[in-house]
């Protein structure tokens, strides 16, 4: 059987869940999942510890999670990293017939080999679109929640009268992470947003555009708009709610963000716009994309 880790934000989640999905629909094996539904997680690049919920459990998601009991073999090879490290315990306990596989030497590219494991655990991102896009059909059904979105009524009447624009502004434990400081940056030199915004309201009759953020008090203060707009994180939704709120929308401008970036290839609308920043993982973004 292959186990596959469930860890890191929502979008990240979502991403492992898929490559799973595609490893269950292309092998022979057996796969499950494992994930807490609780967890810390230590980001070294950043110096900070943050506390995660596996949200994927809010998902009509069909690939179960494996049982504690069925854990042995697989808490040692997820609690070490170096092979050697845990070599002579796995031998030892007679476990040696399992393995453990990362996609850290290239997070971003296509691994095949990955879709033909056998006994082994896997950790890892899969940000590559070949392990989501030939199951599409699959996901969409999949990503969506197991109990009615609860849209407040405000909310709701937008929705269903605007021609609305999700606009999704990353902040949290990206003001620590330096590579998305540095494409930050770039993006508020290029004047991302705006730029955005501007492009959809050239190509929309009246667009509405709904803000997402985890600091809706910064976006707020500081990225004023001229159209008419609302901010999603007043009504107090949790996050899985959010993503698929933003999915609803008409069009969508993503950030440097796994989050947002499921928001928009959710989006089913037929005449959809999204708008994605140019320098940021070109190995998920879908053709007819627009990059900025």
């Amino acid at each position: 059987m292959v186990v596959v880790r469930i860890w890191e934000g929502l979008g990240n989640q979502m991403f492992q869940y898929a490559y799973a999905r595609m490893l269950q629909e292309t092998s022979s094996q057996k796969v499950y999942l494992e994930g807490r539904r609780m967890f810390k997680e230590r980001l070294p690049m950043e110096d900070l510890t943050v506390e995660r919920t596996c949200a994927v459990y809010h998902f009509n998601v069909t690939i179960p999670f494996v049982k504690p009991n069925n854990l042995t073999a697989w808490s040692y090879l997820r609690r070490s990293n170096p092979v050697e490290q845990f070599k002579w315990q796995l031998g030892k306990r007679g476990m040696l017939r399992y393995s453990f596989r990362t996609d850290e030497a290239d997070m971003c590219a296509y691994q095949e080999e990955l879709l033909t494991l056998k006994d082994t655990y896997v950790m890892g991102h899969f940000f590559h679109r070949k392990y989501i896009e030939p199951i599409r059909s699959i996901l969409l059904k999949e990503f969506t929640l197991k109990k009615k979105l609860r849209v407040p009524a405000e909310l709701a009447e937008i929705m269903e009268q605007r021609e609305t624009v999700s606009v999704h502004i990353r902040r949290g434990d990206y003001l620590y992470a330096e590579c998305a400081q540095s494409l930050n940056k770039e993006m508020k030199r290029g004047r991302y947003y705006e730029r955005a915004m501007d492009a959809i309201a050239a190509n929309v009759k009246q667009p509405f555009f709904l803000f997402f953020s985890d600091d809706t008090a910064w976006v707020k203060e500081h990225m004023p708009c001229n159209y008419p707009h609302a901010y999603v994180g007043d009504f107090g939704l949790p996050d899985y709610e959010e993503l698929i709120l933003m999915s609803a929308c008409r069009h969508n401008i993503i950030a440097n963000s796994t989050f947002s970036f499921w928001g928009g290839w959710l989006n089913q609308h037929a005449e959809k716009i999204v708008i994605a920043p140019k320098h940021w993982m070109p190995s998920v973004i879908p053709k007819g994309w627009i990059l900025m």
